[in-house]
């Protein structure tokens, strides 16, 4: 068994934005203004706004760069597994998978950390990333996602190293304005696998006060082909975990906090079962973050705050069967398979 070492990433990052003489959000007369917080983003389409391509709110009609938004509805629409899939029919946006449990996006033809994942600003990319493609997107559950901006192209610049190939920006769902309880379910069943997966999230606003809690489990089978020849290493299972807390402090001030936990557990890859080389990975990550933030029309902008914290385990289990003459391996997968 090969344990590669358990990494714990702590940085802290200010941001602060001055008011500019033209402001890129007021919308066209008769427009409401939209709402200007780190998590919300405008529903109509053609006032959407993004943050990805300057770190500030702008409608989507006034960037000029390649960035395109999905946000939870379509998420919810696809059925989508992962973030992933999610992303993977947006243009310019490919996607490679070596194995069920994993899987990269293709930026500009760049793979694995040459693409940046940032969350809520925040980048998520360490330097413990495996080289080429790598599973770390799969980490992360779509039920806690509010939208996800990908851009195309370099942006080093505004969220240093990897982005050269692009940035894939996860924005956690806004805040509700009304009080009370809010809840919502998702289950899941696939034919192909006999997969099962449920998602729940629950929250609670009052006042200025908003505390959220929500999880995932996801048993995924193995896959069987139309001949029904059983794919072997190919069932897996993710569990994943969220909580939140915000809190309205007032005169445009606002503290919040959150944690986005997941765990992979026996993620098979057969791409080298020629040379009898099989291998099966483990991921737990932890991503947690604070934010103090105020938003203001005054000469002063914005100013963002953010403290976070980052934990991640993988191993991997690997071993070796015979092969015979000819590179086929001489023992069976059933077992393993199911």
């Amino acid at each position: 068994m090969e344990r590669l070492p358990c990494v714990v990433m702590v940085s802290l990052v200010f941001l602060v934005a001055a008011s500019a003489a033209a402001d890129p959000l007021i919308p066209p007369e008769g427009e409401e203004e939209p709402t200007e917080t780190s998590s919300d983003v405008s529903t109509d389409d053609d006032y959407q706004t993004i943050v990805t391509s300057g770190r500030s709110e702008r409608h989507v009609f006034d960037v000029d760069r390649s960035v395109y938004v999905i946000d939870a509805e379509a998420i919810e629409a696809e059925q989508s597994a992962g973030v992933l899939e999610a992303i993977a029919s947006l243009p310019g946006v490919h996607q490679q998978r070596t194995n069920r449990g994993a899987g990269s996006p293709v930026l500009r033809g760049l793979v694995g950390p040459r693409n940046l994942i940032v969350i809520d600003g925040i980048r998520f990319n360490n330097s413990t990333f495996r080289t080429g493609p790598n599973q770390y997107l799969s980490l992360l559950s779509p039920d806690a996602v509010g939208s996800v901006e990908v851009m195309l192209g370099p942006g080093s610049v505004l969220y240093g190293s990897d982005a050269m190939g692009g940035v894939v920006h996860l924005r956690p769902r806004p805040v509700p304005l009304r009080d009370g309880v809010q809840g919502r379910m998702r289950g899941q069943l696939v034919t192909a696998d006999g997969g099962q997966s449920l998602a729940v999230d629950g929250g609670y606003r009052r006042g200025a006060v908003y505390a959220a809690i929500g999880m995932g489990l996801h048993d995924h089978g193995a896959l069987r082909t139309g001949a029904g020849v059983v794919a072997p290493l190919s069932s897996w299972k993710q569990d994943d975990w969220r909580a939140r807390v915000h809190v309205d402090i007032g005169e445009g001030w606002a503290l919040s906090g959150q944690w986005w936990g997941s765990q992979i557990q026996g993620a098979g890859r057969t791409d080298r079962l020629g040379q009898g080389d099989l291998r099966t990975l483990d991921n737990e990550d932890h991503f947690t973050w604070m934010t103090l933030q105020r938003t203001d029309t005054g000469w002063l902008r914005r100013l963002r705050a953010s403290f976070h914290h980052h934990r991640s385990d993988e191993q991997v289990l690997r071993w070796k069967c015979a092969v015979d003459g000819e590179g086929g391996v001489l023992i069976r997968l059933r077992d393993r398979a199911t």
